[in-house]
């Protein structure tokens, strides 16, 4: 069988990547995407990181692995406390453990939620953790000293730090210099990445080898301006901003050489496939929504006339959220802004909450009043639409998913701080996420110059099964998407759906000591998805 190559590029979007195709930045992909297929990846409902990625290597939606966001809330003391997800909470079996267990070698390289790291056939290194956390997030934990004694690769940019991320975003903002910084951080950590795939590649060669980029997340949150919006079009813009437009165009360029490299590598004959966990696209307002809750009498401020900035929270108040809410006066809330979610609280033995038979009725009166909204200053209603977690989730663990998901008209995360108004337009537009991703495929197999109709996230985790002669496991709720095979592979390699996962080891695991969870919890408030 064939080698495959997954390529993942987090936040990639076809709106960008295709202007940076027709512009010259990326002409390796420009011409691997018209040898090969092409297609939108559809994200989850609430289109964020966490739950995309875990779909994507599990083949199953939310409500069946159990991952939902970045921070689950846990009921504790009367309050609330946050807790980090990492793979413990992961309640389904990945694609790296399913061919693993019949005779492949992985490697997966920077996915999120890999943490800690599980045994493989192969290697695993998870992405989104401290570097001082790597060696436990390593598998086979002496691959770790590999890494390390690589030429030319510093372990610590594979992670991230509390105070480099501290010096390059103080109060929100960086300046020119920290931006330009900042960026080159990012150029230089994917060349990291990209030298401990090499030499997998090169000297223990996978039958599956992944890895995924994800700086173009992190530059599209921070610069998405430079990237799609007003500065990446116009010719009028400062020498300032032209500097920081270019090198976000070198990032770019170096994805585009590590794909060429990647491609090059794995040989002729192996399937290469490129997907993202989400698309990406401009919102230019904010809805605040624990506010609208107040404003319906079912949260409580712990200080009413406190009305916070985002950015500004201490690391001690995002942990716990009870400088800010009332948790002993409140009935539904907004855990964070990537999570669009609202939680209810339930009565439990008459305890403070919502009684169990006036749950429904509550909840269909928020989604109710949400849907009804009507910014005042333009007369529109910017809620699109309000999901139950029924809807949004279906699953077995579909109980630990936010009660209502909202997405907002303009594809923005929601904002849970306090507020003088409940709607208000950004100083400038930004980029926030998409349902619309990216899939690409070329290889043998694979038709040539083919366009498909959109795909799930879903249908990934199957494709590589299939790519790798595997049968494709009847509780998977992706499907192998066979319009990009060509009819004669379909016909030689019949598609094979047999047998169920095996359930995941969800016991729990010494949880990050206060420092570290404060660095994650750092970068995920420098992306906006806490704050």
């Amino acid at each position: 069988m064939k080698k495959t190559v997954f390529i993942g590029l987090d936040g990639a979007t076809f709106a960008v990547l295709d202007r940076m195709m027709e512009e010259g930045v990326m002409p390796f992909l420009k011409e691997f995407s018209a040898n090969g297929s092409r297609a939108e990846l559809h994200s989850t409902s609430n289109p964020l990181t966490p739950p995309a990625w875990i779909s994507l290597v599990t083949g199953k939606g939310p409500g069946d692995h159990g991952i939902f966001d970045f921070l689950r809330p846990e009921e504790k003391g009367g309050g609330i406390v946050m807790k980090l997800n990492d793979s413990k909470d992961i309640k389904s079996e990945t694609v790296w453990s399913i061919a693993s267990r019949q005779g492949k070698r992985i490697a997966s390289l920077n996915f999120y939620g890999m943490s800690p790291a599980q045994p493989v056939s192969g290697y695993l290194v998870s992405g989104f953790i401290p570097w001082k956390h790597l060696k436990r997030a390593t598998y086979p934990q002496e691959f770790y000293e590999t890494m390390k004694s690589l030429d030319g690769v510093d372990i610590k940019s594979l992670g991230f730090h509390l105070e480099q991320e501290k010096k390059c975003f103080q109060g929100g903002k960086m300046d020119h210099a920290e931006s330009l910084a900042w960026i080159r951080s990012h150029i230089d950590r994917e060349r990291n990445w990209f030298k401990i795939l090499s030499h997998i590649m090169q000297n223990a060669p996978c039958d599956l080898t992944a890895v995924v980029f994800d700086g173009v997340d992190k530059l599209q949150h921070l610069f998405w301006p430079y990237i799609f919006g007003e500065l990446a079009c116009s010719t009028v813009v400062t020498p300032e901003q032209k500097e920081i437009r270019e090198l976000c165009l070198d990032y770019y360029r170096a994805i585009d050489r590590y794909i060429s490299e990647a491609v090059a590598m794995a040989g002729p004959g192996a399937r290469v496939f490129i997907a993202s966990d989400h698309g990406f696209g401009t919102t230019e307002e904010i809805f605040y929504l624990n506010k609208w809750l107040h404003d319906h009498g079912v949260l409580e401020w712990s200080e009413p006339n406190n009305i916070a900035e985002p950015g500004k929270l201490t690391e001690g108040r995002i942990s716990s959220h009870t400088g800010v809410i009332d948790f002993n006066k409140t009935l539904a809330y907004c855990w964070t802004p990537s999570s669009n979610g609202i939680y209810i609280r339930r009565s439990i033995d008459g305890g403070p909450g919502v009684k169990p038979e006036e749950y429904e009725g509550f909840r269909e009166g928020i989604r109710k009043g949400l849907l009804e909204y009507v910014d005042p200053g333009t007369g529109r209603r910017p809620v699109k639409s309000v999901l139950t977690r029924e809807e949004a989730f279906p699953g077995r663990y579909s109980h630990l998913a936010p009660d209502l998901t909202v997405l907002m008209d303009d594809g923005g995360m929601v904002s849970i701080l306090n507020s003088d108004k409940t709607l208000k337009k950004r100083d400038e537009p930004a980029g926030c996420h998409r349902l619309e991703g990216v899939f690409i495929a070329g290889g043998e197999g694979i038709k040539k110059g083919f366009s498909a109709d959109a795909f799930s996230i879903e249908d990934v985790a199957p494709c590589l099964l299939y790519s790798l002669g595997l049968p494709v496991p009847e509780d998977m709720q992706g499907r192998v998407p066979s319009a990009v095979f060509e009819d004669d592979y379909l016909r030689t390699c019949p598609i094979r759906v047999e047998g169920r996962t095996l359930g995941a080891d969800c016991s729990r695991d010494e949880a990050l000591d206060s420092a570290d969870s404060s660095a994650v919890m750092s970068q995920l408030r420098m992306l906006g998805y806490i704050e």
